[in-house]
């Protein structure tokens, strides 16, 4: 049988959650983000800005300007780059450019913030074990039931190889997720008076996951930056 693979930021395993960004206030990322500049950190030239002061990501992600941020959370940034990756998801899915800003920029709040709370609570990745599930990924794809749609996504990169290096920045924060889920979903397990697999438990867990995501959306207490406009991004 043929099976899916996971073809972007958007297409992972955490849900789309439902925070809005009209109630967001704007900051400046230079005042809210000098704790993520480490005077000790000599590879953070003037000017730029770490993406997470938790875990392994900064081990793949380059650091950034306060022009390619978008949202300034405590412990992360989302970047212009990633939110313009996850458009591209929506936008194969047949959603309109307008409905694709709207959900891409929905995605990467709840994606980034569990990630931080992933680490945060000791779930993290090795380099070996990003390249391992990548290089699954690339002996799958071709029988790949998906395979056209994943062809569609690698199309907005400027070529294969960007889309693949591309995942391996994604799987630096889904697999963490993935673990912290996984033992979060074991520890309801024991303590939910339904079956596993009934639609009773899914429903349990579903709400229960939901809490679970907005909590580490509102950890972030994330802020809008003046440098990119997210109401202009979502409504043009």
């Amino acid at each position: 049988m043929k099976k899916k693979i996971m073809i972007s930021v958007a297409a992972a395993a955490v849900l789309i959650g439902s925070l809005g960004i009209s109630g967001m206030a704007e900051t400046d990322p230079i005042h809210k983000l000098a704790h993520l500049k480490e005077k000790e950190d000599t590879s953070v030239e003037p000017g730029e800005y770490v993406v997470s002061k938790v875990g392994n990501l900064s081990k793949v992600e380059e650091n950034v300007s306060a022009d390619e941020v978008m949202l300034v959370g405590e412990d992360i940034l989302v970047t212009e780059r990633e939110i313009d990756q996850a458009k591209e998801y929506y936008l194969a899915q047949n959603e309109s450019d307008k409905k694709a800003k709207q959900d891409a920029v929905e995605y990467m709040t709840e994606f980034d913030a569990m990630y931080a709370e992933a680490v945060k609570n000791g779930y993290d990745v090795t380099e070996s074990e990003v390249k391992k599930y990548v290089k699954k990924l690339q002996e799958d794809l071709k029988s790949a039931e998906n395979y056209d749609e994943v062809k569609v996504i690698m199309s907005s990169y400027d070529s294969e190889q960007a889309y693949w290096d591309d995942m391996i920045r994604v799987y630096y924060k889904q697999l963490p997720i993935e673990k912290y889920v996984k033992d979060l979903e074991s520890a309801f397990q024991k303590k939910c008076k339904y079956s596993v697999n009934t639609e009773e438990y899914n429903n349990a867990w579903d709400k229960e996951f939901q809490k679970i995501k907005d909590n580490a959306v509102a950890s972030q207490a994330y802020s809008k930056s003046t440098t990119k406009k997210l109401d202009e991004f979502t409504e043009e």
